[in-house]
C-alpha cells in the first residue's frame, strides 16, 4: 500500500483468500467496511496507531486471524468487526473505546479473555453471542461502573465470566472542590487538570469526566504515594 494512500475502502481486500501480511503506510487513517473479511490465511493484524476508524465488518470471517491490536484513537468497535473469527483468543481494547457494536465478536468461539476500558458505555445486541469459550473480562473501572453499562441482549455469557476490576476511586472532583476521601481542597481546577491528563497520558489513572464532575480512578495494584514517586522520578530523568 502506497504512502499517498489515506484509507483502505469498503471490500478493498474483501475475499483475498491468500493473503497473509499488510504492511499499512502512516498516510492511512480509516478502514472501511468489510475491507479484510474472508481474508482466510491472515494470521496477525496490528492496526496502525493513526488508524481512527474501523469500518463495519471489517474483519469479519478470517478465520484464522489470532491476534489483533487495537490503536489508542479508535472510539467503536463497529458492528461484526470480528465476528466469525474462531481462533481469536485474546483481545485487549484501548482506553478510548467508547462502545462496542452488535455482533462484535459474534461466535468468536476461542475467545477466552477481553480486556474492556472504562470509558465503555455500551454493548450491543450479541456483541459476545457464542464466544463460548470467554471466561476473563478485564475491566479497567469499578464494579459500579460495569453495573452501569448498558449491555443489550444476546450477551448472557458476560454474566458467567470472571470480571477482574482494575481500578478504584482516587478522588471525586465537583467544580473545583477536590474531595479527597473525607477531606475537601479547594484547587485550580485548570492546573489540576493538566496534570491530571499528564498522569493519564502516562497511564497511570483513568477519568471518567462528565459535566461539573471528575472521577479519578487509580489501579489498584498502586497507591497513590507511589504514583506520584513513579511519576516524578521519570519527570527528573
Amino acid at each position: 500500500i502506497g504512502n499517498s494512500v489515506t484509507s483502505i475502502g469498503d471490500y478493498a481486500f474483501y475475499n483475498c483468500t491468500s493473503l497473509t501480511s499488510v504492511t499499512i503506510p502512516d498516510s492511512v487513517t480509516t478502514i472501511g467496511n468489510a475491507a479484510f473479511s474472508f481474508c482466510d490465511t491472515l494470521e496477525e493484524f496490528v492496526i496502525p496507531d493513526q488508524i481512527t476508524s474501523i469500518g463495519e465488518s471489517a474483519f469479519e470471517n478470517c478465520f484464522h486471524l489470532v491476534s489483533v491490536t487495537v490503536p489508542d484513537g479508535i472510539e467503536s468497535i463497529g458492528k461484526n468487526t470480528f465476528a466469525y473469527c474462531p481462533m481469536l483468543t485474546e483481545v485487549i481494547l484501548p482506553d478510548s473505546v467508547k462502545s462496542i457494536g452488535n455482533g462484535a465478536f459474534a461466535q468468536c468461539h476461542r475467545l477466552e479473555s477481553i480486556t474492556i476500558p472504562a470509558s465503555v458505555t455500551e454493548i450491543g445486541w450479541g456483541a459476545f453471542r457464542y464466544c463460548t469459550s470467554l471466561t476473563s473480562v478485564t475491566y479497567s473501572g469499578t464494579e459500579e461502573m460495569w453495573n452501569e453499562i448498558f449491555i443489550e441482549e444476546e450477551n448472557e455469557v458476560l454474566n458467567n465470566v470472571n470480571i477482574t476490576y482494575k481500578n478504584e476511586l482516587l478522588f471525586v472532583c465537583i467544580s473545583d472542590a477536590y474531595v479527597f476521601g473525607k477531606k475537601v481542597f479547594n484547587l485550580d481546577r485548570v492546573l489540576v487538570n493538566e496534570y491530571l491528563d499528564q498522569l493519564r497520558v502516562s497511564g497511570y489513572i483513568t477519568l471518567n469526566r462528565t459535566a461539573g464532575l471528575d472521577m479519578v480512578y487509580v489501579n489498584t495494584d498502586r497507591t497513590p504515594q507511589g504514583i506520584m514517586r513513579e511519576y516524578y522520578e521519570k519527570r527528573m530523568r
